[in-house]
C-alpha cells in the first residue's frame, strides 16, 4: 500500500502556482526525498500531504484517506519543521512524557527517544536553555515518540553541525533499514549531494 498517493496537485497563492500538477507515490518502507531550490513549493507540498492546507486542484491520499481536517491520519505521522518551537519553559523531559500520554505510549519512550539523538543528558534543562542544534535534535526525537507510520522531515538537518547532521542521516536510515513498521522521511533540503548520497543509498 502507498503511503502517500498524490495526482496532479496544484496550489497557487494569488497568481503564484506554487505547486503545478505533481504527481508522486511514495512507497512503504522507503526513503524519499523532495528536493528543489527556494520557493520550489516544497513546504506547500507537506502541508499538503499533512492535511494543513487543501489543493486547489487534484488529490492527495495518505494510508489511503484524504488527509483534509483528518485527526486519525495526523496521530500517524512524525513532523519535524525547519523551525522548531516547543514550549520555552517547559523541561525536554517532561515535554515529551506529556507527549506519550497524548499518544497513549509508555513514558520510558520519551528516555528511549532522548538516548538516540544524545540529549539524555539535557533532560532536565527547559527547552528554552538548548542551542538551536540540540532543538532541532529535539525535534527530532519528538517526531519520533508514537513510532510513526510516516516521518514528515521540513529540512530536518537545519542547524545541525556536520558531524551530528551526518549522525542523524546515518540513525534515520538505519532505523528505516530495520523495518520494524512502514518508514518514510519527506527531508525537503540537504547542504550537499553528498547527504542526498547517504539517505538514498
Amino acid at each position: 500500500m502507498p503511503l502517500i498517493k498524490a495526482e496532479n496537485l496544484v496550489k497557487s497563492f494569488g497568481p503564484v502556482r506554487a505547486v503545478d500538477g505533481l504527481s508522486v507515490t511514495v512507497n512503504e518502507r522507503s526513503v524519499w526525498g523532495l528536493i528543489g531550490p527556494n520557493g520550489a513549493g516544497k513546504t506547500t507540498t507537506i502541508k499538503m500531504i499533512l492535511g494543513l492546507s487543501r489543493p486547489d486542484g487534484g488529490q492527495v491520499e495518505v494510508f489511503d484517506e484524504d488527509p483534509w481536517d483528518n485527526p486519525g491520519i495526523r496521530k500517524r505521522i512524525g513532523v519535524i519543521f525547519d523551525r522548531p518551537f516547543f514550549p520555552p519553559h517547559e523541561k525536554a523531559l517532561d515535554y515529551l512524557k506529556r507527549a506519550c500520554r497524548i499518544y497513549g505510549v509508555p513514558e520510558v519512550r520519551a528516555v528511549e527517544v532522548l538516548k538516540q539523538v544524545d540529549l539524555l543528558d539535557a533532560r532536565g534543562r527547559p527547552l528554552k536553555a538548548l542551542s538551536m542544534g540540540m532543538l532541532q535534535k529535539f525535534a527530532i526525537a519528538h517526531s519520533m515518540i508514537q513510532s510513526p507510520s510516516l516521518v514528515v522531515a521540513d529540512e530536518m538537518t537545519a542547524n545541525l553541525d556536520p558531524q551530528t547532521r551526518s549522525r542523524v542521516l546515518d540513525w534515520f536510515y538505519a532505523y528505516q533499514a530495520r523495518k520494524r513498521w512502514p518508514f518514510c522521511c519527506l527531508p525537503t533540503f540537504f547542504r550537499s549531494w553528498t547527504e542526498c548520497a547517504i539517505i538514498f543509498s
